[in-house]
């Protein structure tokens, strides 16, 4: 797979001071957002949500890195953690909870999607992968139902320009629509 190309702009519109030595890159790229809806209530679909994508219990990778692992063990450790497609939730922010409290219920819940095996193959490739490995997923609710958002990793990722990159980033893609179907099946 050919990654998609890239509007590169160097020190146009630079947004850092213009009276230091440090210069910016700024690329410019279209990005897919891709919303299913669920016919599932919110606190439903989260859960169902939930099961797909476990928790990453951060305890994990603290005693990996203190006993100074070897990688081969970091890949066991994360293969008995993830959910059925390979992912884990590396983070969930209930911010709906929090703006709830400006006056009317919020229902809105993002995580940040990946697995560290999978990114660790992209960031070693390029280091700026790191900004969107992991990836967000919000699950939201509005007058019209219950929804699944997230934008594609290989939109995102492709913005880099690399060929491998962007062949790992399209198969998370299929991945997390396999993920996001089931958890928003009716079965």
């Amino acid at each position: 797979m050919e990654a998609p190309a890239n509007t590169i702009r160097t020190n146009d519109s630079d947004p850092l001071d213009s009276s230091t030595d440090t210069s910016a890159s700024i690329v410019t790229f279209e990005a897919t957002r891709i919303t299913i809806d669920s016919p599932h209530d919110f606190v439903t679909t989260r859960a169902r949500f939930d099961d797909l994508v476990p928790a990453f219990d951060q305890l994990v990778a603290v005693e990996l890195i203190l006993r100074n692992s070897e990688w081969s063990e970091v890949e066991d450790a994360i293969a008995g953690l993830v959910g059925p497609e390979g992912f884990m939730a590396l983070s969930r922010l209930d911010h709906g909870a929090l703006m709830s409290l400006r006056a009317q219920p919020i229902e809105a819940t993002q995580y940040l999607v990946g697995n560290p095996v999978i990114a660790s193959r992209m960031v070693s490739v390029d280091t700026k992968a790191a900004l969107y490995a992991p990836f967000t997923v919000a699950i939201h609710a509005d007058e019209l139902g219950t929804h699944v958002s997230y934008t594609t990793p290989s939109s995102l990722l492709g913005s880099l320009g690399s060929p491998g990159i962007y062949e790992v980033a399209a198969d998370l893609d299929r991945r997390i629509g396999i993920t996001i179907q089931k958890a928003c099946d009716d079965a």
